[in-house]
């Protein structure tokens, strides 16, 4: 189960939804406190796995907060994934925008958890700030396949590695397979296009040629 937020609770969504259903004012919230917040505590928990990526928008004079988090697992510090942050102007009352990457090595079970955390955690979150939360469920899962592989119930580190490199030469090399007998294809056709217009060329010309005068039948 995910460690709970390392920071103390602010005015948070739930709150405003309370206070709306008990009748008291609706308290305002700050969106970019709450995101400058959540920001400074990530930085402070993941330090140089912590990075920072401006993103501006075509009509926004304001940058978005966008950072990408190297989140390894707790005994592995090799067995890594990426996790890409993009929190919209009215996150936590939104979802952010995530993305993971680096993950294809590792084995599909762990794959799979790992999309599903990025894919449902946000939804199952929303109203209080979640990235922390969500990041440390991708170490559990990382350092689950790294149990796992000591086990010996998963292969490998460097095995799915070579896994994936051999699965991406295949698909490289069925992509080549392809191209060359699409190509061969095409010159065919382009061959048999050529010689029915040379065959029906040939064929004009036979019916162009003038017909010879027959004798001349002597009358008697």
């Amino acid at each position: 189960m995910a460690p709970k937020s390392p920071w103390k609770k602010n005015k948070s969504i739930s709150d405003v939804q309370t206070a709306a259903a008990t009748g008291q004012a609706t308290p305002a919230i700050n969106y970019g406190e709450v995101q400058d917040e959540e920001i400074e505590v990530l930085k402070a928990i993941y330090m140089d796995d912590y990075e920072e990526v401006e993103v501006k928008g075509a009509w926004s004079k304001t940058a978005d907060r966008s950072f990408k988090l190297t989140l390894r697992a707790f005994s592995d510090q090799d067995s890594l994934a990426l996790l890409s942050v993009r929190l919209t102007a009215t996150y936590p009352k939104t979802s952010p925008l995530l993305d993971v990457s680096g993950v294809e090595i590792f084995h599909e079970r762990t794959q799979k958890r790992i999309r599903n955390i990025v894919a449902n955690r946000p939804k199952q979150l929303l109203g209080e700030v979640m990235i922390h939360a969500i990041a440390s469920e991708i170490q559990e899962a990382l350092e689950g396949a790294v149990s796992a592989r000591q086990q010996g119930a998963l292969p490998s580190l460097e095995d799915e590695r070579a896994s994936a490199e051999e699965v991406a030469a295949a698909l490289a090399q069925e992509a080549e397979e392809i191209e060359a007998r699409r190509l061969r294809e095409a010159q065919e056709e382009e061959d048999r296009v050529l010689k029915q217009m040379l065959d029906d060329e040939v064929s004009r010309r036979e019916k162009r040629k003038p017909v010879g005068i027959p004798g001349i039948i002597a009358i008697v």
